[in-house]
């Protein structure tokens, strides 16, 4: 019988022991480059992640470029589905969301890249614009407030309303030519629209930097007896003011206005009518809306309107025209009233007659005794745009007439 060699058995079992150890190494190594392979960041799952992530990024392009590329269609046939800027990148978003994307602020994530939706649309964008041109402004049979482009309203950028049209020189040639729609720049010298009829209003931009929507002091010693314009008062239509806002500015009657047919008329040449009172003015000056059919309404000047009016004269004419006395037809000059539009030096951002000619009511309160306040100066003084007057509801004088505005 052999005997075991117990040397051997403990040499044997050492080598197998060893042999073990070495092939559990090994094991551990082919697991971490499998595992490497498979989890690491160029392993399999990653690429499959990656290429994931990469189809999703691609496909949110693509919903982006193809609903630009039908909206430029759209403005290009002048479609009704036709979109601006801030409601495409809108319908962008809910596209994006009806296919799973999460949208916030204006942007996706996807893994670490983040999509700035508004960037996208303008790197997707063909960089055609189409030439607009004054008719585009043309919104007499409209029932809605436009703008000549279809862009949203600013005050570089007026809102036209129902019933009226977006003029300049070349339809007529008393507007300053750098009032100019198509520009992006006319709004500094005073845009004008017109309705059917030819009546004109001129829109005052404010852009709550250069020109804000207040009332102002300008120089007291010009009202009447040297009186602080604190003296005189209105509240603030806050809903009217808000929209002010919202679109970025008003407009204002370019003319001093002529009643007759019943009608006010804003137009040059006409003089203006006057011996009215104050309410039977604003009684005019509100009833123009139905006798045009406007799709806002009408009245007097307020005194927010007046003041932001001579503070947009003075920051775009780069002048004092608010304070300087005597321009037009003031101081003498004539005996009465003459036709609206007769005299270039009182006539600032196509607006004409706000310093003389005749001052005119406003819907600004002075007292209880004398509650109807006018503003400008007349024919028969040397007085200036800001000047501040005020009379009892019965008053009615031959220097005294009004100027009609719109109210959205």
């Amino acid at each position: 019988m052999k005997k075991y060699d117990e040397k051997a058995i403990k040499s044997n079992s050492a080598i197998t022991l060893i042999a073990l150890i070495i092939t559990i190494i090994v094991l551990l190594i082919l697991a971490g480059v499998t595992l490497s392979m498979v989890m690491g960041e160029s392993g399999i799952f990653s690429k499959a992640n990656n290429a994931s992530e990469q189809t999703k990024i691609s496909n949110a392009k693509e919903i982006i470029r193809m609903q630009v590329l039908e909206n430029e269609l759209n403005k290009k046939t002048k479609d009704a589905n036709a979109k601006s800027d801030e409601d495409l990148q809108v319908n962008v978003e809910t596209k994006l969301t009806e296919e799973g994307y999460k949208v916030e602020e204006g942007k996706i994530k996807i893994g670490d890249t983040e999509i700035n939706i508004a960037e996208e649309i303008a790197n997707a964008s063909s960089g055609e614009t189409n030439k607009i041109t004054i008719a585009d402004g043309d919104n007499t049979q409209g029932t809605e407030p436009k703008t000549i482009d279809g862009e949203k309203a600013t005050y570089s950028n007026p809102i036209i309303p129902a019933g009226f049209r977006a003029v300049d020189n070349s339809i007529d040639s008393t507007i300053d030519s750098n009032a100019n729609w198509t520009n992006g720049e006319g709004y500094k010298y005073g845009l004008v629209i017109q309705d059917k009829e030819g009546n004109q209003f001129v829109w005052i931009a404010v852009d709550g930097k250069n020109v804000k929507l207040d009332r102002y002091p300008f120089q007291d010693s010009l009202n009447y007896n040297s009186e602080s314009y604190t003296k005189y008062s209105e509240t603030k239509d806050e809903a009217w003011a808000q929209k002010v806002t919202t679109y970025g500015g008003y407009y204002i009657g370019r003319y001093e206005t002529k009643y007759e047919n019943n009608k006010c008329v804003v137009k040059q040449g006409n003089v203006p009518t006057v011996n009215v009172t104050r309410d039977t003015a604003r009684g005019y000056a509100q009833k123009m809306k139905n006798d045009y059919g406007y799709g806002v309404t009408t009245d007097l000047l307020n005194s927010y309107m007046w003041d932001t009016a001579l503070k947009y004269i003075d920051y775009y004419t780069n002048s004092s025209f608010s304070t300087t006395t005597g321009l037009g037809n003031a101081g003498g000059k004539n005996s009465s009233a003459v036709a609206s539009g007769s005299y270039s030096d009182d006539i600032k951002c196509n607006i004409a007659d706000i310093s003389g000619n005749v001052c005119e009511w406003t819907t600004e309160y002075y007292s209880s005794s004398n509650p109807c306040v006018t503003r400008g100066g007349d024919y028969s003084l040397s007085h200036a745009a800001c000047k501040r007057n005020s009379f009892n509801t019965s008053a009615s004088f031959s220097p005294i007439g009004f100027r009609c505005a719109l109210y959205w």
